[in-house]
């Protein structure tokens, strides 16, 4: 899905199957566990690009490529 907000591209795409794998929330909840040190707002970002960066990697070693 692709959604234009002015000059923002942003791309999201969930898969159900992601919820069945028994590593899923292994991943989620060790990435979400690293400290992260900042404002509440900074933390919260970071934490979401780490997530972001740890699930790229995770889907392609597990699903490899999906396209």
């Amino acid at each position: 899905m692709q959604l234009d907000i002015g000059s923002f591209a942003l791309s999201f795409c969930f898969m159900q199957v992601l919820l069945h794998n028994p590593n899923y929330r292994k991943l989620v909840f060790k990435t979400w566990a690293c400290p992260v040190y900042g404002c509440p707002m900074s933390v919260l970002s970071e934490k979401l690009k780490k997530l972001k960066n740890e699930f790229k990697i995770w889907n392609k070693s597990v699903f490899g490529d999906v396209h």
